[in-house]
């Protein structure tokens, strides 16, 4: 089952992202397409919150460089943002499929995050509750200036980085948990 799972979840997160920011780039007349539209690309980044963090931090500066090169070459811009979406989908796929491949060892008491090494597992513990922090931060953040609109755009806008956030916070608690109670702390890979 989680051999076509890691397959079909990053394809349909990808065919996703493809649809709903190529329906972007149309010009809309009719306001309702252009709110519902504006609500699936929400709702898509808001699922995706951790590769857009990732993909905003990693092509910062190279959107710079773009624009730079786009004053200078057109052709040479247009070629580094195509490099760019596909960098960005194929983050989408990766984080999606390490993500189930994630879920299928901790089904069998094993994981990726987990380590027998006191330090590397302290470290991911702490980056855990440090982005677990920082997405639900970020979730409240965004939200709170929506309290005069509708609900739905605070909902959206805050509620899926705070959802990674508790996430992110409960596997920690739960490998600390683990950890603690002497439990095999198998790597998922092998090479630990």
């Amino acid at each position: 089952m989680y051999r076509r799972l890691k397959i079909a979840i990053p394809a349909f997160q990808v065919a996703m992202a493809v649809l709903v920011f190529s329906l972007s780039r149309l010009h809309i007349t009719n306001i309702y397409q252009e709110v519902y539209l504006h609500r699936a690309r929400e709702i898509l980044i808001g699922i995706n919150f951790p590769v857009v963090v990732v993909s905003i931090v990693v092509f910062a500066p190279i959107k710079w460089i773009v624009e730079y090169l786009s004053e200078i070459n057109r052709t040479v811009a247009l070629v580094a943002q195509a490099l760019v979406l596909g960098m960005v989908l194929i983050g989408v796929a990766l984080f999606w499929y390490l993500l189930v491949k994630e879920v299928e060892l901790r089904r069998r008491q094993q994981s990726m995050l987990r380590s027998a090494n006191s330090t590397k597992q302290h470290l991911v513990t702490v980056m855990l509750v440090v982005c677990g922090l920082g997405s639900a931060l970020y979730g409240y953040v965004t939200s709170r200036p929506l309290l005069y609109d509708p609900p739905m755009d605070a909902v959206l806008n805050g509620g899926f980085p705070i959802l990674w956030g508790g996430l992110s916070i409960g596997i920690a608690i739960y490998d600390v948990a683990c950890a603690r109670k002497g439990k095999a702390l198998d790597s998922g890979s092998g090479n630990d």
